[in-house]
């Protein structure tokens, strides 16, 4: 089970300074909206994961008329325990894991799974692509080791093909030896993508049914660029080679692959009300914290202000499914109105407002 001891914050969106040390399985924090509250799932997310959430920019994380901002945490799990500490400004940072710089952030990541619900997660069934790719890719590195090491070795490939399809630039053979090794990996990746496909998609229906209780079925399938083959992606670039080199990038492969929802039948992004979007986004990240629970750690979850779209029965159905799963769990919320039963898990209610923080 992955839990934080301890969190410190310095100069962190709306906080100058916060001290907590949380000591229970579930944490609510309450206040109104523009008070810190997401800023502190995004700190908590940063302490395991390395890394800001999807979409949040570090220099976003610095307060206005400040230089830098500071996180320290104390992140434990079943096996060990580590002092993170991360220092940021506008042009860098610096993270330090018991006081050495980490040589894989990844791996550091993939031992202390976190898995964060939040209202933008609706980018899954109306955005593009790039935000489903994302779930898939989040999934895969939690459940296969190598997974993290095929994206590097993909995009370090990708870069350096990218760079000989620039105007000027001269390729010759190394547009070809470059195009093989970003085969390569492709390829590898997106096997592996097919097979967290197959996982996701399997957990994905019974978590829309058992949220819904409906008679709709959710199902996803995965959408790859080309055959699964070194030679598939070759193939698929060099009919596409005029097309890349007067854009200057390649257009096309494991980096523009989709994974798509369909609800009985129907593309969610056309064919389905808000509700049912809604709902979809929920089974989706109920699916990917039944995956990682079942083959490693028990995630850390960040649910942030969910509960106020969604009815109370809804509301109980997602809570049950989550806390037979999860590891600790803070939730964010306006009201302090708890629609689901915590009497299995130790809790603690935190009020929040502006420049100030209380358990109570």
């Amino acid at each position: 089970m992955t839990r934080i001891l301890r969190l410190e914050l310095r100069g962190m969106r709306c906080w100058e300074e916060l001290a907590f040390a949380p000591d229970a399985d579930v944490h609510l924090l309450v206040g109104g909206n523009g008070v810190g509250k997401t800023s502190i799932l995004e700190a908590l997310y940063i302490a395991t994961q390395l890394r800001p959430p999807s979409g949040v920019r570090w220099r976003s994380l610095i307060p206005s008329g400040q230089e830098n901002g500071f996180i320290a945490a104390t992140v434990a799990n079943r096996r060990s325990e580590h002092q993170v500490r991360v220092g940021f400004d506008r042009q860098e940072r610096r993270i330090r894991v018991d006081d050495q710089a980490p040589r894989q952030g990844r791996s550091f990541a993939r031992r202390h799974p976190t898995v964060l619900f939040r209202p933008a997660d609706l980018a899954l069934v109306q955005g593009g692509p790039k935000e489903r790719r994302r779930l898939l890719d989040a999934v895969g590195e939690a459940v296969f080791a190598d997974y993290s090491d095929l994206i590097s070795r993909y995009q370090q490939a990708l870069s350096a093909r990218n760079a000989l399809l620039t105007a000027g630039a001269k390729a010759g053979e190394l547009l070809d030896t470059w195009s093989y090794e970003a085969a390569r990996y492709g390829a590898a990746l997106m096997a592996r993508r097919a097979e967290v496909s197959e996982l996701l998609s399997a957990a994905l229906e019974p978590a829309y049914a058992a949220l819904c209780a409906a008679d709709e079925v959710l199902k996803a399938r995965y959408r790859p660029s080309a055959e699964i083959s070194i030679d598939g992606l070759l193939g698929l670039w060099r009919g596409q080679l005029g097309r890349d080199r007067r854009l200057g990038y390649t257009a096309a492969g494991p980096h523009t692959e989709d994974w798509e929802l369909r609800l009985d039948g129907r593309a969610m992004r056309q064919g389905a009300s808000q509700g049912q979007q809604r709902s979809a986004c929920l089974a989706c990240r109920l699916a990917q914290v039944a995956l990682i629970a079942r083959d490693g750690e028990a995630p850390l979850l960040l649910l942030d202000d969910i509960t106020g779209e969604l009815d109370a029965q809804r509301a109980n159905r997602l809570f049950e499914l989550l806390l037979k799963r999860a590891g600790q769990v803070f939730v964010t919320a306006t009201h302090d109105v708890l629609p689901f039963n915590l009497s299995r898990r130790n809790f603690r209610r935190c009020r929040v407002a502006v420049g100030s923080f209380q358990v109570i």
